[in-house]
């Protein structure tokens, strides 16, 4: 075969290749750009201190889309550490952003009073749900500047921060458990910033997190997506009463949801455990999958 008649093959292939992509479900962009380090609020730390809350957002390099779907993602590291630009969150951050999302990594007000009973683990989870919160309002009140359809508004967590998103997604202020201190706490919606604006998100994706309770999830709540490995020490993948209050893991979760007709899906690993046991390709794959399922949310 003639090398020009090779070179316009291998152009028509490619050329094919790239038509059939589909934004938000392949890989569309090769890199993106970051802005770091963005104020979206403050709130009084468990020191008594006025802590500002910073945030990274990150969108595909030369997009054109002039609304687009945001996930905010909130790190794990058990109240007490983890960062918004390390570790798993950059995993999941240029997994979406390549494939078309505006993506926001957040950080939040650390820490944990020593006693570590089961309602300051809740009380820590809470502080986190409240800055998270109000990263939703900031966006919400921001959508101009960063090209955010407002409509189209997605939680994602891991770990510790998976167990905030949760409470975020599904936790009413008629359902506030006894152990619930507003004067300690402040109120479900806090006080972190961008008053004014909703809260609300459309679908929640919980990487290795838990809910107190699954009975705060209801008839007509938001779309659940979870992943989590069945040999996980920390997090309970179907429920446990030995997680700090945590009990229900992703699998119980999941069926739950099924059962209430909640669109729902999961992804399980057998034998692997907390974060996936750290497996990067375990994590790729586990994004790929959660993807999909948020796509069929993305284009209603």
């Amino acid at each position: 075969m003639k090398p020009l008649v090779i070179l316009i093959l291998i152009c028509f292939f490619f050329n094919g290749y790239s038509q059939t992509r589909v934004r938000f479900l392949d890989t569309m962009y090769n890199t993106f750009d970051t802005i770091k380090n963005i104020q979206y609020g403050h709130a009084v730390n468990i020191k008594g201190i006025d802590e500002t809350l910073l945030l990274d957002f990150y969108q595909p390099h030369h997009d054109q889309m002039k609304k687009r779907p945001l996930v905010i993602f909130v790190h794990g590291g058990g109240y007490i550490g983890g960062d918004k630009a390390t570790g798993y969150p950059m995993v999941f951050t240029d997994g979406l952003c390549k494939r078309g999302y505006v993506v926001s990594s957040i950080n939040y007000r650390l820490g944990l009073e020593e006693s570590k009973s089961d309602t300051v683990y809740f009380e820590s989870m809470f502080r986190v749900m409240q800055d998270a919160k109000a990263a939703v309002r900031y966006f919400r009140k921001n959508a101009t500047q960063y090209g955010i359809d407002t409509g189209k508004i997605y939680i994602m967590g891991g770990s510790a921060g998976a167990h905030a998103v949760l409470h975020l997604a599904y936790l009413d202020e008629s359902e506030l458990p006894p152990y619930y201190n507003k004067s300690k706490i402040g109120s479900l919606e806090g006080n972190s910033g961008n008053d004014g604006y909703s809260s609300k998100v459309k679908a929640v994706i919980n990487c290795w997190g838990a809910i107190i309770d699954m009975y705060w999830i209801h008839k007509g709540d938001m779309p659940f997506y979870g992943i989590q490995g069945t040999t996980d020490i920390f997090v309970p993948v179907d429920s446990s009463e030995h997680m700090h209050g945590f009990k229900y893991g992703t699998r119980a979760i999941y069926h739950y949801a099924q059962s209430l007709n909640i669109l729902s899906g999961m992804k399980i690993y057998e034998n692997t455990g907390h974060t996936l046991d750290n497996n990067v390709s375990k994590q790729k794959e586990a994004l790929a999958e959660a993807c999909n399922w948020l796509y069929k949310i993305v284009k209603k």
